[in-house]
């Protein structure tokens, strides 16, 4: 061998050592370009996680506040129907109330009525025969007079309710006697 084909061997391995040299650092890029790439993969990777992880988290609070509005809504039924309740039993205690009131009142105006026409009575028999004296009332009932202190002792109950409202009890002598001819 001699000294040109050593030459040309040394030129040809330069030439291939430029060329693996080259070769070498666009391999070095490409990995570096990939490795680049990996890096910005596992950040987005590691994003990815944390934004998961955040939106876990969140869901988990929205599903504990979710069963709170739930529980609350479950209450405030339960009590809207507790309260419905309650004013629909009030209602009916009202009724009752009511029909209670009006059952007395008509008692109220019956008695009303038999005690006046007891006292018309009373008067007339008392004005026909002005001698008539009743017997005391049973033990326990109040008189008129034991309730204003005495007062109208010796008159009629008809001339007290009439001294009562301010009215003469007296009728005149002729409409007495036409109601004793109709008799």
């Amino acid at each position: 061998m001699d000294l040109d084909e050593k030459c040309a061997l040394v030129s040809k391995r330069e030439t291939a050592v430029r060329n693996v040299s080259k070769e070498l650092v666009k391999a070095n890029e490409i990995i570096r370009k990939f490795m680049d790439q990996n890096k910005a993969e596992h950040q987005k990777a590691k994003q990815a996680a944390r934004i998961a992880e955040e939106q876990e988290r969140i869901l988990t609070d929205k599903d504990k506040e979710l069963d709170g509005v739930r529980e609350e809504l479950r209450k405030a039924a339960e009590d809207s129907t507790g309260a419905r309740r309650g004013a629909e039993e009030a209602e009916a205690k009202l009724r009752r109330s009511e029909e209670d009131r009006s059952a007395l009142e008509n008692k109220l105006r019956t008695s009303e009525t038999v005690i006046d026409w007891l006292n018309r009575q009373l008067t007339h028999a008392q004005r026909r025969d002005p001698g008539l004296r009743l017997a005391a009332p049973p033990e326990g009932i109040a008189t008129f007079s034991s309730t204003i202190g005495g007062a109208g002792a010796t008159s009629t109950p008809l001339e007290r309710r009439a001294e009562a409202s301010g009215r003469s009890a007296h009728l005149p002598e002729e409409s007495i006697r036409l109601k004793d001819k109709e008799k």
